[in-house]
């Protein structure tokens, strides 16, 4: 009887773990991004703004970190016109 009731549960477990996998807009691990009207106005700006410093030259460093804040904004602007708020 043990044996039948720890496959059931260990069944159960697994059926669990799958269902909650393949629910849509999961987001195991990544970064979830919050916009409001207010953040979605100054987003373009903010990009321009990089844009430009990454023009005029920068350390690796600075790169990584410009780079990184790009990935960021860009999300943030996708994420602005799913609400259809407008980024400038």
């Amino acid at each position: 009887m043990k044996l039948t009731s720890r496959l059931y549960n260990l069944q159960l477990a697994g059926l669990l773990l799958v269902v909650l996998a393949l629910m849509p807009g999961a987001t195991w691990g990544k970064d979830t991004i919050h916009v409001s009207k207010r953040i979605c106005k100054s987003v373009e700006n903010r990009i321009d703004d990089i844009q430009a410093r990454m023009r005029s030259g920068y350390s690796s460093e600075a790169g990584e970190r410009y780079r990184e804040k790009l990935r960021k904004l860009k999300k943030q602007r996708r994420e602005c016109d799913k609400k259809g708020y407008p980024t400038k």
